[in-house]
Parts: C-alpha cells; sequence; structure tokens
C-alpha cells in the first residue's frame, strides 16, 4: 500500500515540475481551448443554478381553441335554429 502511495506522490511532483516548461502553442489551440472552457462554464452554470419558479407570459389564453367565443380559421359553428 505504501508503494502505491509513493508511487502517486512521484507523479504528481513531476507532473508539477512539468507545469514550469514553456511551450508554444498556435492561436487555434487557445481559441479551442477559450471556447471549451466557455462552454464547460455555461453547462456547469446551468446544472448547478437554482431551480426558478419564474414564469415569463401572462397565459391569459391567446390562441385557446377552446373558449366557445373564438372562432378558428375553417371551423364551422353550427348554428341552431328555432323550429315554431
Amino acid at each position: 500500500m505504501r508503494e502505491i502511495w509513493r508511487t502517486i506522490k512521484k507523479n504528481i511532483q513531476v507532473s508539477l515540475s512539468d507545469l514550469d516548461k514553456s511551450c508554444t502553442r498556435t492561436s487555434r489551440e487557445l481559441v479551442y481551448g477559450a471556447v471549451a472552457c466557455t462552454a464547460v462554464g455555461m453547462l456547469l452554470g446551468l446544472m448547478l443554478s437554482p431551480k426558478k419558479t419564474v414564469t415569463i407570459g401572462s397565459h391569459n389564453g391567446n390562441n385557446n381553441a377552446g373558449s366557445p367565443s373564438v372562432k378558428l380559421e375553417g371551423e364551422c359553428q353550427e348554428e341552431e335554429t328555432e323550429e315554431e
């Protein structure tokens, strides 16, 4: 078990020492990295934000076909005829 922890510690130290090295990146790689970071940030923000209960719109019956006073195009309302 101790050997595993020593190996992990050694790998972490090597990884941290590699961060000090300089390397050349192309502009394309920098743009792709910025786009990827922005996309991940937006997804995390959407996933971790608290649920909102805000409703945009009044729900006052726009295009309500169930209302008897509304007659849509192509629909015919039968007229009641009075028989004498």
